[in-house]
């Protein structure tokens, strides 16, 4: 460990720009850098104001930016508690093996116990790297369960089955 402060605060609006440069960072360091589509736009308009549907805390190592996460809540009827899903951990190459990933978890893990979660949660890319680091940390792969998503187009046929319109399936309308 360097001589370097570690701190973790909230996302800020106005660093939209640097979490759009980070989550690209991290596509493009997963293999899917043309899957990102995230804008400066999107970060302001979601993750800030009333109704945000994701939190963003960052890390800095003396007073520079040095990672984020990305992470929203969820609830599980088994545990009938709520819970946290992290999206997106991020941790820049100057910032790594400096404890950066470990804290910004670990920040989530507070919140988790101060929101009196039951759980936190995050997805791993079959190829990532990281599985060892998260090992460490006491996180296991969950077998249970299998992700499966609907999206684009299928996404909108199962939509219009439900009745809803086009607008509606793309915010526009309420149902």
């Amino acid at each position: 460990m360097t001589n370097e402060r570690l701190m973790i605060r909230e996302g800020r609006a106005d660093e939209a720009d640097m979490v759009v440069e980070f989550l690209r960072d991290l596509a493009a360091h997963d293999g899917t850098a043309e899957t990102c589509r995230m804008t400066a736009a999107d970060v302001r308009r979601w993750g800030f104001g009333p109704d945000r549907p994701f939190e963003i805390l960052i890390a800095e190592l003396t007073d520079r930016p040095a990672g984020m996460i990305l992470f929203y809540p969820t609830f599980s009827t088994w545990d009938a508690k709520p819970g946290i899903l992290v999206n997106d951990l991020y941790v820049t190459d100057w910032g790594r093996g400096k404890g950066v990933g470990r804290r910004l978890l670990a920040e989530v893990a507070a919140l988790a116990v101060e929101r009196q979660c039951g759980r936190v949660e995050w997805h791993v890319l079959h190829q990532a790297d990281a599985v060892t680091f998260y090992d460490a940390m006491g996180g296991r792969k969950a077998d249970e369960f299998q992700t499966y998503r609907l999206a684009g187009d299928a996404l909108r046929q199962l939509a219009e089955h439900a009745g809803l319109s086009r607008a509606a399936v793309y915010g526009e309308g309420k149902r």
